[in-house]
């Protein structure tokens, strides 16, 4: 008996499912059922609902559709028992140890001669990510996979300290001006950043899902030779920060109680940080850092690195087949009509048309249109992990956004985002550092250590950078890139750079 809650949302057609050892199903029609497990408390009250979702999949493809819910631990009893299932959604953590053990279907033919429209539904590099051993075992959602770091500034700081013509400068040398700017203004203003705060460094390094931070461990995203190195002490850019951070401490534009405080940079006749750091698209940035901190509703956001594609960001969510279903041809079928079908994509994103929204526009083909919610709840599974995004259709009319996905723009600015994404030389790579789980685990507690030192300019980063990295070399860290190297350059011999 499984150790976990399941809510079943589906009774297709007229006729009752007959469930079969991992919940194999057939309609009273006798056409199979997939059960497709997802993120997010399904509620008993969209079984009805379910029933007209089902039916749209089976009258297009030939296939009726369940949706069941578990918790996660109960998930992974579910996938390490054995035990038959046909699509689990999965983030990016237990991917490859799944994979390992043979839980994930290889769907590498499968998926190009079964579901061609789905194989060609997103750029070919994200299929890496569902790569394990050169073999494909997870279908990659296409969503916000370009990972893209932003400055959001507040309005109103703008306007007071006039930074209109300066903050365009996302660099290390641009962000000195504009500190430099203000503080001239008013020297009891201190950059009070969180004292954790890299100014977003650790962006340009793929950590090759290594178990170590950016700053300690990864290779840089264009780093075409894909060498191995510690950011904090190998890169120029790292160590461009980490000396801007010393000159920031001893010119006092840090607050002298910057070790102990996690005061956000804000002046108390504002009351809102004059800027903050987020990734995501333009207009979730907005939201995310608190757009209304601006009385105008204007939010002035400024790109600080990317888009990049990278491994574990497209990893966040994807979809992969049990090995042990018996419907991994069907269940590709669902997948594919879920990154494909305007129609079938808008009903797992927002319910039931005429119950739950209305289109303003219907989409046609493959040209989205515009809908509203008619405010009835759909309960379904989270949206942003069962399909393609792009050919979802927008919602939310609203003149000023009040979460990320009232902004009609939004899909455009991801699909614009993801167009101009460069990809990971390291795409598909996944360090397999079962052996090193000893010396990752004492090399992070010394790092742990050091980097309120690092990270607040405390420290001459000339003294404290040699100091720290000849105390995580004597734990082990040489040996962990070493490893690392070694497997890069095996792995580099059949992957050669796009």
């Amino acid at each position: 008996m499984r150790r976990c809650v399941l809510i079943l949302i589906a009774a297709v057609c007229a006729g009752s499912l007959a469930f079969a050892g991992g919940r194999q199903a057939s309609t009273s029609g006798g056409k199979p059922v997939v059960e497709w497990y997802t993120g997010g408390l399904i509620q008993p009250q969209v079984i009805e609902d379910m029933k007209t979702i089902s039916k749209y999949a089976e009258d297009k493809i030939g296939v009726g559709l369940v949706f069941a819910s578990a918790e996660e631990a109960a998930t992974n009893v579910i996938v390490e028992s054995g035990e038959p299932f046909d699509i689990m959604n999965l983030d990016a953590g237990p991917f490859i140890k799944w994979a390992a053990m043979g839980a994930c279907a290889d769907i590498t033919e499968l998926v190009k001669s079964q579901t061609p429209a789905l194989w060609n539904s997103m750029p070919q590099d994200l299929w890496a990510a569902g790569t394990y051993n050169g073999k494909i075992y997870a279908v990659p959602i296409y969503k916000d996979v370009a990972t893209t770091a932003f400055t959001i500034w507040d309005t109103r700081s703008v306007n007071k300290y006039n930074l209109h013509s300066l903050i365009q400068d996302t660099t290390i040398p641009g962000f000195d001006k504009i500190f430099r700017e203000i503080h001239r203004q008013d020297p009891s203003v201190y950059i009070t950043v969180n004292k954790n705060d890299d100014f977003q460094l650790g962006r340009w390094v793929d950590t090759i899902s290594s178990g170590l931070q950016a700053p300690i461990f990864g290779v840089r995203l264009d780093d075409r030779t894909r060498t191995v190195i510690s950011p904090v002490q190998d890169d120029p850019t790292w160590q461009e920060g980490l000396r801007y951070f010393r000159r920031w401490y001893q010119d006092g534009l840090f607050a002298p109680d910057k070790l102990t405080s996690n005061d956000s940079w804000k002046p108390s006749d504002l009351g809102a940080p004059i800027y903050t750091s987020g990734s995501g698209w333009p207009s979730a940035a907005s939201v995310w850092a608190g757009w209304n901190h601006n009385p105008d509703g204007t939010t002035p956001v400024e790109t600080y690195m990317g888009p990049w594609n990278s491994t574990d960001a497209v990893r966040n969510a994807m979809n992969f087949i049990g090995a042990n279903s018996t419907h991994k041809a069907e269940s590709l079928k669902i997948l594919e009509l879920a990154s494909t079908d305007p129609v079938f994509r808008d009903m797992l994103a927002y319910g039931i048309e005429g119950k739950h929204f209305t289109y303003v526009t219907r989409p046609q083909g493959q040209t989205p249109g515009v809908i509203h919610k008619t405010g009835v709840n759909w309960e379904g599974p989270y949206h942003y992990k069962t399909g393609a995004w792009f050919i979802e259709t927008p919602s939310g009319t609203k003149p000023v956004i009040s979460s990320p996905d009232d902004d009609l723009n939004r899909l455009n600015e991801i699909a614009d985002q993801n167009g101009r994404a460069r990809t990971s030389v390291m795409m598909g790579f996944t360090f397999d550092n079962a052996a090193l789980l000893t010396e990752i685990a004492n090399i992070n507690a010394i790092w742990e250590r050091y980097k309120d030192l690092i990270f607040s300019g405390v420290e001459d980063p000339a003294v404290i950078v040699p100091k720290v990295m000849a105390e995580m070399n004597a734990v082990g860290l040489q040996k962990v890139k070493d490893e690392a190297q070694r497997q890069v350059n095996e792995w580099a011999k059949t992957n050669p750079l796009r």
